[in-house]
Order: C-alpha cells, then sequence, then structure tokens
C-alpha cells in the first residue's frame, strides 16, 4: 500500500488523535508524472558570511542598495564582499525597526531612535519627540507609536529628524494601549489587542494621516512583532491565537487546529516573524523564544512546517532579500548569513530533516502486521568541491553534498516506530543511505511486527540532499 507522505505539522496533545511532523522540510505539489501528489524537500542551509563582534541579532534592512543590521548596540553596513563597517552606536537591547526614505535611514530602538545620512549617525534629539515604540516609513514620512499609548505621530516630510508636537493622532476605536504598527500599499496598519484601524495620508497642512473608510476592524493583535507584509498582503498573529491573512479588510484564518494548539502552550513574550521567498514558495516564520519553537507557513501551499536549530528554534530573527540572496540574521551572535537549498548545514552545524507519518496503516483496530517498508527519493551527485546534484531515483536516500558541508563517505537514517499514536517511540538500528557515487540505492525495513495503530518517523542528520518522493507499506 501507498502511505501518503505528511503533507504539514499536525500535531495534537493526544496519543489517540496522531498526526503528521514535519521538522526543517516542507511539501511541494508533484509534477503530473509524479509518484504521488506531493514530495518533501529539505529546507534550505545557512552559510555564515560575516565576523561581526558578537552581539544579539537586532534587525536588519536593504536600503540604497547596501544591506544593514544592528548587532549587539551598533549598527553595520555589510557590503556586498561581505566586508563590514561600523557606523555608530544604537541603544536599548531589543528588536529595532526601520523607516527610509531617499536620503535618510531612521533606526528605531526603543526607547530611542537614531537617522543615518550621509554615513553620520545621529540621535533624534527634537523636544517634541515622543517615546517610541516602532516605526514605519510611508509617502517620505517616519511614522511612529508610541510607547504605552493609544498615540501615533510622525516626522517631517523627508525630515526624519524634525517634530512638531502637534503632528500626532489617538487610535480611539476601542480604548487600550498601540501594540503594533505596519505599513502596506502607504496605508498605515494600527494594532491593539481587540481591534485594527487603517489610516492613510490624505495630505493638507498639519497631521496628514485620518483613518481609512471602514478602516476599524473587531480583529486583535497578539504580538506586534509578528506582523509582516506577505504575498502582497499582511499577515500576524492574532488576538485569538490563530494566525491571519488581511483580505480586503477582513482577517481570514490561514493556521490550522494543530498548529493553534501549540501556540496556545506556548509564552507569547518576545514572539516575532520575518519572511522570504524560495523558488516559488513564499515562507511567513513565526518563532516563540521562550519555547524555543519556530513555526513556518508555506503561502504558496497553505501548509505548516516546523523549523529548528538544534532542536530549539531556528536562528535567522531576520530576513532580508539584498545582493541576489535571501540574507538572515542569527538572534544568538548577530552574524549574518544567506540561505542555500544546496547547503545541508545549519551555519556549519549538521541540521536534523524529520518528518512523521499520520497514522494510515489502522484497520478498525486490529492488528495489522508490517512485513516491508520503503521509502523512494530523488537522488543526485555532490561533494564539497561543488559537484551539483544529478537526476535519477533510489529506493531509499540519496547522498549528496552541499557548498559549506562536510562529505560523507556513509550517511545514515534512522527509522523510528511509534504503537500508540507517536506518544512514545522506539528506534530501529540506523541504515547506510549508500556509498558516495552510487546512483541507485534500495533501502529496505523488513519484519517490522505488528501494531493496531502504527506511526513511522524518519529522520537524517547528514548533510546531504533529500527530496522524499514516495513511500510504500506492505501489511498483511
Amino acid at each position: 500500500m501507498k502511505v501518503p507522505l505528511p503533507a504539514h505539522s499536525y500535531t495534537r496533545a493526544s496519543a489517540t488523535v496522531g498526526g503528521s511532523r514535519l521538522v526543517n522540510c516542507f511539501a511541494e505539489s508533484a509534477p503530473p508524472e509524479g509518484k504521488g501528489p506531493s514530495i518533501l524537500l529539505r529546507c534550505p542551509g545557512t552559510v555564515e558570511t560575516t565576523s561581526l563582534p558578537p552581539g544579539s541579532g537586532r534587525g536588519m534592512i536593504t536600503w540604497s542598495g547596501f544591506l544593514y543590521a544592528v548587532a549587539g548596540q551598533t549598527l553595520y553596513v555589510i557590503n556586498p564582499d561581505y566586508s563590514f563597517a561600523a557606523l555608530g552606536e544604537i541603544g536599548g537591547t531589543g528588536r529595532v525597526t526601520f523607516a527610509v526614505n531617499s536620503e535618510q535611514l531612521l533606526i528605531c530602538a526603543p526607547p530611542f531612535a537614531y537617522v543615518l545620512q550621509g554615513g553620520t549617525l545621529t540621535a533624534v534629539s527634537d523636544p517634541d519627540f515622543l517615546a517610541p515604540a516602532g516605526v514605519v516609513s510611508v509617502d517620505g514620512y517616519a511614522v511612529f507609536r508610541e510607547a504605552d499609548t493609544g498615540k501615533f505621530f510622525s516626522s517631517g516630510l523627508n525630515a526624519f529628524g524634525a517634530y512638531d508636537a502637534l503632528d500626532y493622532a489617538t487610535v480611539e476605536g476601542l480604548p487600550g494601549p498601540l501594540n503594533g504598527i505596519f505599513a502596506d500599499h502607504r496605508q498605515v496598519l494600527l494594532t491593539k489587542s481587540d481591534c485594527c484601524e487603517l489610516w492613510e495620508n490624505i495630505g493638507g497642512t498639519g497631521f496628514p494621516f485620518v483613518r481609512a473608510v471602514n478602516g476599524f476592524m473587531e480583529m486583535g493583535c497578539a504580538n506586534g512583532d509578528t506582523i509582516q507584509k506577505v504575498d502582497n498582503s499582511v499577515y500576524m498573529l492574532a488576538s485569538d491565537l490563530t494566525v491571519r491573512r488581511l483580505e480586503g479588510l477582513t482577517w481570514a484564518r490561514k493556521s490550522q487546529h494543530g498548529v493553534e494548539q501549540a501556540i496556545r502552550s506556548y509564552d507569547l513574550t518576545g514572539a516575532y516573524a520575518f519572511t522570504y521567498t524560495q523558488d516559488g514558495h513564499v515562507f511567513y516564520c513565526l518563532t516563540f523564544p521562550e519555547n524555543e519553537a519556530t513555526w513556518c507557513h508555506d503561502v504558496s501551499t497553505g501548509e505548516w512546517h516546523e523549523r529548528s536549530s538544534s532542536d530549539k528554534r531556528w536562528r535567522p530573527c531576520a530576513a532580508v532579500y539584498c545582493y541576489g540572496r535571501n540574507h538572515v540574521q542569527r538572534y544568538d551572535t548577530g552574524q549574518i548569513g544567506y540561505l542555500d537549498p544546496d547547503v545541508y548545514t545549519d551555519s556549519g552545524e549538521r541540521m536534523k530533516v524529520e518528518w512523521t507519518y499520520s497514522s494510515d496503516a489502522y484497520n478498525k483496530n486490529r492488528r495489522v502486521y508490517h512485513s516491508m517498508l520503503e521509502c523512494v527519493l530523488e537522488t543526485g551527485l555532490g561533494a564539497d568541491s561543488d559537484v551539483s546534484g544529478g537526476g535519477g531515483f533510489i529506493v531509499g536516500y540519496f547522498i549528496g553534498f552541499g557548498a559549506g558541508s562536510s562529505e560523507v563517505s556513509d550517511p545514515q537514517i534512522l527509522l523510528s516506530i511509534s504503537n500508540d499514536g507517536g506518544k512514545e517511540w522506539q528506534p530501529l538500528p540506523m541504515k547506510p543511505l549508500g556509498k558516495l557515487g552510487e546512483r541507485f540505492v534500495r533501502v529496505r525495513w523488513w519484519a517490522l511486527g505488528s501494531s493496531p495503530d502504527r506511526v513511522y518517523r524518519m529522520s537524517i542528520t547528514d548533510p546531504v540532499k533529500v527530496i522524499v518522493t514516495d513511500t510504500e507499506l506492505e501489511v498483511a
């Protein structure tokens, strides 16, 4: 019998429910001539490119063709050859946000803000400048939300260092402080825990922003750092602990029940999100630092999977596209790297790929005998010497290596089984995936015993290519 490949992570806190799981891999629709409706692809590895002085990653941006990043308490410019220069000190310790115009880059580092112009970094010192908690840029204005209030305010037009005591408004659809600010399609999205409002620039004298017609929405945001633009719209972690997308004036639910149950168990302190695009897949990546968990939504397929570094949260805390690559910043060291689907390590460290099948070998709670399990993958060739992957198919796992990976002459695969719906697991002896250079390798597991409700999990930690195309199970 064909065992459907898992399409997403869907786990419930109940052994009787079961579910599937994808860690550091994601599903993609297979071509019409494929063995099944989908395939599994390994998530991209990370190649670290800088040697910045150690400091926590706080954010980065592309501006005027260059990459800028805040690591620790320093603003850096990262050049195309990955050399870097320190531009000045940034106060605070938390995440930063940015605003830009043609000549100025503003860095909001609550409770401070700084303007970079002509290579000089200057702290905002205008006496009418309020306590900032986040910033966006719209039509040449830097637009801030004020900390712990319902107010938002703006700079002068194309003058990020100039402020007027009258250039503010209060979001009063419902009482309470703002917890997020974001800009999309020249509108300012302002969020509270129980509502959102859209404001827009109408020009004229005085403060130029007014609430848009029908711009009040009775859906709140759980954490403003989770608001991101994705696929020409906006995503956020909503106050009902679902992930939602703004479609017109409606927040449409994009998470599923298994993800939502996991989120309900998390501490939302410090949660954040970022996005990136890879080969037509658009990913919204949501991290919960207190619980060391990262969930990713593939907007292209609508499915969710998990990312991890060393069995903890995925290390990137921000992502931007610059110099022809998707660059990411590590939260723990501030270092900059780039994502590469042909690299199979995480900043030089092993990256475990794991997928759990749903409980499909179930026959009305009757004992089923499992005589053989086999897995079919696409294969190729590769090693540190930049040999790219080739074509072909194997039954089992392929051997391949990405740039920056360590050569593995005898990579291994681990199969684990659970007879209680995924609550407890029994690992089987590891099996080789074949030797370097072999194009066709057959890996099968025989005489796997019997169970009324069997679940299989496969994992690989060696730096090899992983493209799963099919799985077959013989039962009696």
